[in-house]
């Protein structure tokens, strides 16, 4: 469940980052005929979340690692 504007934010940005990793695979595949990497794809999409949500809002304290293990950061962040 979404809570707040940050919330609803946070998981738009995620939702645009994962269509735009799966783009990326797909370039990988069909131009370099090289197959995805899925965990770094994976690490990727988060680390461009987290840099995203960070420039979103500077106070944010959760790296990509964080954001790896749980959304839960992203759920309890204070919508101030």
């Amino acid at each position: 469940m979404v809570k707040g504007k940050f919330q609803q934010s946070a998981f738009t940005m995620l939702s645009y980052g994962i269509l735009w990793g799966i783009w990326i695979a797909r370039n990988k595949l069909i131009f370099e005929d090289n197959k995805p990497d899925w965990n770094t794809l994976f690490q990727l999409i988060f680390h461009h979340l987290a840099l995203r949500l960070k420039s979103w809002n500077n106070n944010f304290l959760y790296l990509e690692n964080d954001l790896i293990r749980g959304l839960k950061g992203i759920l309890e962040w204070s919508n101030k």
